[in-house]
């Protein structure tokens, strides 16, 4: 999950554009001089650039100075000195935007960051404006022709329509819809990360239990409370203290917890967004606002919806088939014995197996390790969550990961996953900016299958290796399942408009009867730990869309070919199915496609029986 620090990614789009051209137009004309940190320069390692509060009452005193004295003609190159240090204070806004990103992650029990990353959005959203509407001041003040003379931004304006436009009542609503939002999403990070538990008295024990075993909640009265987590209640089971009836029980209260509280949090974020679509378009859903607003995708809902029934009839009778070929000791095996030593040291042990795809990734990962733009070692505080992140203004990216306490295979394969998006972000910097999901998806996935031909070299038991690859393509083939489900959901819901989180549970239910997962041993609340359900309504198709993508680069006659070409394919194009096009990739949206590559790919595994 790549992502940068708005949620809003047209917003985004919108803002980092403006920066670019700017920069540019400014500097060259000889008449910028930036005055602050140099953020464009190689920063020597990421622990060097730390978060100040960006200037934010200064920003508004220029605005309001360059606004009302405008039409003053003796004060034109004042107002431009001015435009330019407000300019200054809002390159720092962005550039903090994408440190916040980083550093709210990385503790989530600390809230200072958390919030300073909300006022920052709710000024930046402001802020875009202002700065366009002063500069739109200042060159059709009286000293205007001075300064479209002199630095530009006459052209600058041209490219962007000409002239500054107020948004009406209606975007300023939204804007503040979006922020409201964004303020229930860090309450749900908040919540997902409490520990929560429950009353031990209310339970029936088998034994008794010894008090130094017990750790107790003194209330105000001078009595004491068991508070059990839900650590300890597996550790209650496997001590033999309570029976398979109470373990059942105690867990089910804590999941109903998460459900309530969590929940909770989903139907505000269904109630918003929806608000912002139908102010947008009225009569749409946020489904549908999502696909063409927040991801601005060259494919549309009924693209997907085309494909849907194949997936929901064919793809689900492929599980079965899959897991029987799993060896579970093997899988084990590779857990116990090499996935935490290949993954405590795995920048020094993917350099060999980067070095042999593309000489380029291997430069990629040296670069990365030493400006140390990474963070993948388990820490308690930090958000259950792989992505990478693009910093705007620094032109960096971000690598974060957390593993689990003992690492395993998955972890090893999220690397390689983060990495996919981190080298299509250091070979096509403009893919930082464009921000496109789905084209990113595709690469981020393809070297993770591209990988699966080091297996030998990262799990030396023959059998072993063939296990954890009959694993990733069972892992494709779920993924693939997973995110049409999780569309369709989301559809659902947002066209639904449930009132509780008991009605999205069943909503989620039905759906793995739909798709024939009905032995499924998932909850149907597992969704309120999903954190993409909550920050990316829409992101998760991609996932499907693109894995089909990444399955043809795969089985390609040059897969490491066909998967540079279509990372610098990407530097030119709108979106997946344009990308697809330019790349001689076949389109995943017809059925005919999708069918054969799904087939070939499942009969590429290995018998290891």
């Amino acid at each position: 999950m790549k992502r940068s620090s708005s949620f809003n990614r047209c917003l985004l789009l919108k803002i980092t554009a403006f920066l670019l051209s700017l920069t540019v137009l400014l500097t060259f004309t000889g008449c910028y001089r930036y005055n602050g940190p140099d953020y464009e320069s190689d920063a020597s390692d990421f622990n060097d650039l730390t978060y100040s509060r960006p200037n934010y009452s200064r920003f508004e005193e220029l605005y309001k100075y360059i606004v009302q004295n405008s039409g003053d003609f003796f004060k034109a190159f004042k107002l431009r000195n001015s435009f330019l240090e407000m300019y200054d204070i809002y390159v720092n806004v962005i550039a903090m935007s994408g440190v916040l990103e980083v550093l709210k992650n990385l503790d989530v029990t600390d809230t200072y960051y958390a919030d300073e990353s909300l006022l920052l959005e709710s000024k930046s959203m402001d802020q875009y404006d202002k700065v366009w509407e002063a500069c739109d001041a200042l060159v059709r003040g009286p000293g205007g022709w001075a300064l479209r003379t002199f630095d530009g931004l006459n052209e600058l304006l041209d490219q962007f329509g000409g002239e500054y436009k107020e948004k009406d009542e209606k975007q300023h609503m939204i804007d503040e819809l979006m922020i409201e939002a964004d303020e229930v999403l860090e309450d749900y990070t908040r919540l997902l990360n409490v520990e929560y538990s429950i009353c031990g008295d209310d339970y029936q024990y088998l034994y008794q239990i010894p008090d130094k075993s017990k750790t107790f909640l003194e209330d105000d009265l001078g009595g004491s409370t068991w508070i059990i987590t839900e650590e300890e209640i597996y550790l209650l089971y496997d001590q033999g203290f309570i029976s398979d009836e109470t373990f059942g029980k105690m867990l089910d209260d804590i999941e109903a917890q998460k459900l309530n509280e969590l929940g909770a949090c989903y139907i505000e974020l269904v109630d918003i967004r929806n608000r912002i679509a139908e102010l947008d378009d009225p009569g749409s859903t946020y489904y549908d606002y999502a696909y063409k607003n927040d991801f601005l995708r060259d494919f549309s809902p009924e693209d997907v919806s085309a494909v849907r029934s194949f997936v929901r009839s064919y793809l689900s009778l492929y599980l079965n088939d899959l897991v029987y070929s799993l060896s579970f000791e093997d899988l084990s095996k590779a857990n116990a014995l090499y996935a935490p030593d290949f993954y405590n040291d795995i920048l020094t042990n993917a350099k060999p197996i980067l070095s042999d795809i593309s000489s380029d990734m291997a430069q990629a990962l040296d670069r990365m390790s030493e400006s140390n733009y990474y963070d993948i070692e388990y820490r308690p505080e930090k958000i259950d969550l792989a992505f990478t992140s693009f910093l705007p203004v620094y032109e960096k990216s971000f690598l974060f990961i957390q593993p689990g306490e003992e690492p395993t295979d998955e972890d090893i394969s999220t690397f390689f996953h983060e990495f996919g998006h981190y080298y299509h972000m250091t070979r096509v910097p403009e893919a930082g900016y464009a921000n496109d999901i789905d084209t990113s998806e595709v690469l981020s996935q393809a070297l993770e299958l591209i990988v699966s031909k080091y297996y030998g070299q990262i799990y030396t038991d023959a059998k072993v290796a063939g296990a954890e690859y009959n694993s990733l393509v069972l892992k494709f083939m779920q993924s693939i399942i997973t995110s049409f489900l999780v569309d369709e959901f989301e559809e659902r819901v947002y066209k639904g408009s449930p009132k509780s989180p008991d009605e999205v549970s069943l909503i989620l239910g039905q759906l793995f009867k739909d798709y024939g997962l009905t032995d499924t041993v998932i909850p149907n609340n597992a969704w309120v730990e999903v954190y993409h359900v909550f920050a990316y309504p829409g992101y998760y198709i991609s996932y499907g869309v693109s894995a089909i993508a990444a399955i043809s680069i795969f089985m390609s006659e040059d897969p490491v070919g066909s998967y540079l070409d279509f990372c610098d394919a990407t530097k030119d194009s709108a979106g997946l199915k344009s990308t697809v096009e330019a790349s001689g990739i076949s389109d995943p949206f017809e059925r005919a496609v999708f069918k054969d590559v799904c087939d070939r790919f499942v009969k590429t595994v290995v018998d290891i029986k």
